[in-house]
């Protein structure tokens, strides 16, 4: 919704809705200072001497019939409960209610009645020397339908004086809101007056800062016209709550440092030469068979992308290929010949056309539980690529609800045999899961091994060897 600041036309409203009071109806039957309701612009009757100050409603703006034009004076709000509120933006915005026949005007932060807002105008022009009866020319009965001249053509009159129009004892009023002369009332209605000339564009307005940074000039036309004030600054706002205590993260160096000379319990280094194909851990349960070493890869990944799985060639002189390519399961038990070829877990990768090819082998160890002794992990490896040592967890959480992103830690790719030792406070999920998330230390309460993974990275091959595994600082 438009606003509109037209004082001194709302000020000619009140002017004439108080001359209405004596006036009579005009021919239309319409009288002085009532709204009539139209659709458009376009249905608004001709603005002439005959509906001089009327003012109609169009949808949601109020109109004045003044010098011959309509002219949008105000907006119509439909009742005082729908008065948005008066603010400073809105200082000097006039509104119309219908219901009750109000002009108001925002002023100091409140809606006013504009006659009081405007009642110097209205007194200046009430002010002005009524027309006496006597100086007036009405019409009389043997000039019936002529016209009467006026005390002057060029000014308002503005009189309750009656004069009589006829013989018959009716009177008229002679006072009307015109610079034209005054006509009886039984004379016919004249032509519509051409179209007056194009006013002159007005001038522009330019706001430049003050001096001392307190506001601004505003100038319109190259003439200064008033100043705009900066607003004071507010109060300051509430402190905030501190914040938590952070948290700092120690390297792989500085925990091995506080570890210095530790050794986790539970799960001695495994190496081929002294455990031959069995993993013994406190998860075995004292079974032989329930520590070995197995493999899996990016089978089904590649069948729902419609890609290549990768294939991995275990051992060195003694190969054997595992390229699965049909079926969901890609899970193979390392045969001990290639184990013992590579006196470790040994092989070259090449890498297939999935989303993100991998290889992973796994310590596999038994029965879900809890290895808070081991402190951590340690591995003696060699690898083209970077390893990703992870724990494996039960399988139903590890499916379910973190999907396979169990906490680990990725150590760097090398060419020459390297020892890395992991405490369980590095150990974090890899990023790639579920919205379930866990901690290290609620995880190696539920491992059942450990998961090495060796993912693509530029080259199409790669080679690895691992050697030892166990828990912290007892593959050294």
């Amino acid at each position: 919704m438009k606003f509109y600041r037209h004082f001194p036309v709302a000020a000619a409203v009140l002017a004439l809705a108080a001359c209405s009071d004596s006036d009579s109806s005009t021919d239309s039957g319409k009288e002085k200072g009532t709204a009539g309701i139209y659709e458009s612009e376009s249905d608004l009757p001709s603005c002439g001497r005959l509906n001089e100050g009327d003012y109609a409603q169009v949808g949601d703006e109020l109109y004045l019939c003044s010098e011959k034009k309509w002219a949008s004076i105000a907006n119509v709000i439909e009742s005082k409960a729908e008065l948005p509120k008066c603010t400073i933006k809105k200082e000097g915005v006039t509104v119309y209610l219908p219901d009750s026949d109000d002009l108001l005007v925002c002023e100091d932060d409140e809606w006013v009645p504009l006659d009081e807002k405007n009642e110097e105008d209205i007194e200046s022009s009430s002010d002005k020397e009524p027309v006496d009866s006597s100086e007036s020319t009405a019409p009389s009965s043997d000039s019936k339908g002529e016209k009467a001249e006026s005390s002057s053509s060029d000014e308002v009159a503005y009189s309750s004086e009656k004069n009589s129009s006829s013989d018959s004892g009716k009177t008229e009023p002679v006072a009307s809101y015109s610079s034209e002369t005054t006509t009886s009332s039984s004379e016919s209605k004249g032509e519509q007056g051409e179209q007056g000339e194009k006013g002159e564009d007005g001038t522009s307005c330019t706001a430049t800062e003050l001096e001392d940074g307190s506001g601004f000039m505003l100038s319109c036309g190259g003439m200064d016209v008033g100043t705009i004030k900066n607003g004071n600054d507010g109060k300051d706002g509430l402190d905030g709550k501190d914040g938590k205590d952070g948290v700092y993260e120690l390297t792989l160096e500085e925990y091995n440092k506080l570890l210095l000379g530790q050794k986790g319990t539970g799960f001695d280094a495994w190496s081929y030469a002294t455990s031959g194909k069995n993993i013994h851990s406190n998860l075995d349960k004292g079974l032989d068979w329930s520590g070995h070493w197995g493999t899996y890869l990016d089978l089904s990944e590649s069948q729902k992308a419609g890609a290549t799985p990768s294939v991995v060639n275990f051992g060195k002189t003694k190969t054997y290929r595992h390229a699965p390519t049909t079926g969901t399961d890609s899970w193979l038990t390392i045969p001990e010949e290639q184990l013992e070829n590579c006196n470790g877990v040994c092989g070259t990768i090449e890498y297939g056309t999935a989303p993100y090819p991998y290889v992973s082998v796994k310590a596999n160890m038994g029965t879900p539980g809890d290895v808070s002794g081991w402190l951590g992990v340690c591995a003696e490896y060699t690898s083209d690529v970077d390893v990703v040592i992870q724990l494996d967890l039960d399988y139903d959480f590890m499916v379910n609800v973190i999907n396979y992103d169990s906490p680990g830690f990725t150590v760097p790719a090398s060419s020459k045999t390297a020892v890395v030792n992991i405490p369980w406070g590095l150990m974090t999920q890899m990023g790639w899961g579920y919205a379930g998330k866990i901690e290290a230390r609620d995880a190696i309460k539920m491992v059942k091994g450990i998961n090495i993974t060796f993912n693509k990275k530029e080259s199409l091959t790669a080679s690895f060897n691992i050697t030892k595994i166990g828990a912290y600082g007892t593959c050294e």
